[in-house]
């Protein structure tokens, strides 16, 4: 079986509408946990998986910046302080591997 790739745009599409229904930071974290995961188990490559959080941060970075004084704003932020977690967390992905 081949590796498959992150299609970002679909990506970011599905977690934009999950981020402004959520309730508060442990919906934001489940969220990423939730995406993360879900490539994860597509076998993507280590190196698309890496790259890829600091890729998606750019973009919440950027979401957040645009709806400043809007009450998504909030969640834009706990996923900005999440993802900055993981990608300071030295093998984020094995953990997501075996959880």
């Amino acid at each position: 079986m081949s590796k498959r790739l992150i299609i970002f745009d679909n990506e970011t599409k599905e977690i934009n509408i999950d981020l402004k229904k959520a309730d508060g930071y442990m919906d934001c974290e489940r969220i990423i946990i939730h995406n993360l995961k879900k490539h994860v188990g597509n076998k993507v490559s280590t190196f698309d998986l890496e790259a890829y959080p600091k890729k998606m941060l750019r973009y919440i970075e950027d979401k957040e910046i645009i709806n400043r004084g809007n009450g998504i704003c909030i969640n834009y932020k706990y996923a900005v302080g999440f993802i900055k977690t993981i990608i300071d967390t030295p093998s984020w992905h094995s953990w997501l591997k075996a959880g």
